[in-house]
């Protein structure tokens, strides 16, 4: 009887009562190549049985075809980050953006879409003026409110798209008089430089121009 090599991975086994003069060498390099096994320099075949194995003492109790499925997500390209926008999700994605809202951040989307519901808002507050330039953008959204605490400028919109734009000024204290710069069109009557009066300024932007209404609330 000579040496025979293990089935898996060919570690000889010394003849038993035999190869006094090779078997130092035969464990030696089986140990060497052991060594390579578990630290994965060779690649390890391993028939795992099902909940039997361990990991952080932790039973793994998936299946094996309950890993293949997993394995299958090999040709997701998108990034840990992207994966974790939808963190928090607990139903169909699509199914809440299809759902009939009331709440204009639903769904309005494509030419011909009708808008069924109304919708509020909250205003963005552009603090007070008391001299230089006040240019208005829907950016915060689309109505605004200023208080008038000295002369200032209301310049016309630059940011791009067609929009409108209301715009609430509260005359202070000391409140100055208002002028309009770059409009294609102003109407109404320029703000007076009352204490606590108050005034709508409506500005609309369309194909490159630009026209502003002011209203007195008093």
């Amino acid at each position: 009887m000579v040496d025979t090599p293990t089935t898996t991975y060919g570690l000889l086994k010394p003849q038993v009562g035999a190869s006094s003069d090779t078997w130092g060498t035969t464990i030696n390099a089986d140990l060497d190549a052991l060594d390579d096994l578990l630290d994965g320099t060779t690649a390890i075949a391993p028939n795992l049985t099902a909940s039997a194995w361990k990991v952080g003492g932790v039973a793994i109790t998936a299946t094996a075809a309950d890993l293949n499925n997993t394995s299958a997500l090999n040709g997701i390209t998108a990034t840990p980050a992207e994966l974790n926008y939808v963190a928090g999700v607990t139903s169909a994605i699509q199914t809440q953006i299809n759902t009939t809202s009331t709440d204009i951040s639903t769904k309005v989307s494509k030419a011909g879409d009708a808008v069924t519901g109304g919708f509020t808002t909250t205003v963005d507050n552009d603090g007070a003026f008391a001299s230089g330039t006040y240019t208005p953008t829907p950016i915060g959204g689309n109505f605004k409110a200023i208080v008038n605490n000295g002369a200032f400028t209301i310049a016309a919109p630059s940011a791009d798209g067609d929009y409108t734009l209301v715009i609430q000024i509260t005359n202070g204290a000391t409140a100055g008089a208002v002028t309009f710069s770059g409009f294609s069109k102003t109407i109404g009557t320029a703000p007076t430089t009352v204490n606590g009066a108050d005034f709508f300024v409506f500005i609309t932007k369309c194909n490159g121009f630009t026209l502003a209404s002011t209203q007195a609330l008093q």
